[in-house]
């Protein structure tokens, strides 16, 4: 494992949104993606997918829309963009795995 940094290959951003949701018992939710090239990731924490509530449906607005000024301000670049709903994000770039977590 390797702390999160740029490479070579491409831009490696993790934007991670803290939402506070109440939940009784939470059960962790990892999800694992591969990033090869320039790739932008963002992810919320699992309870927040579904929500109905105001915080959250604004918290992943708002994660959202930075992605896309972020797409604005690399254009012409080709650039891969990923939004997960996890409480962990394994991202594999090449050999080196990097985990990331909310919180």
């Amino acid at each position: 494992m390797s702390s999160p940094s740029l490479s070579y290959i491409g831009i490696g951003l993790a934007l991670s949104v803290s939402l506070h949701v109440a939940v009784a018992s939470p059960q962790l939710v990892e999800k694992k993606t591969t990033a090869s090239g320039p790739t932008i990731i963002a992810f919320a924490p699992s309870e927040v997918e579904g929500q109905k509530d105001d915080g959250a449906i604004e918290g992943v607005a708002h994660t959202q829309f930075a992605m896309q000024d972020t797409a604005k301000c690399l254009s012409p670049k080709k650039v891969t963009f990923q939004f997960w709903f996890a409480d962990r994000l394994v991202v594999r770039n090449g050999n080196k795995i990097t985990i990331f977590e909310v919180g």
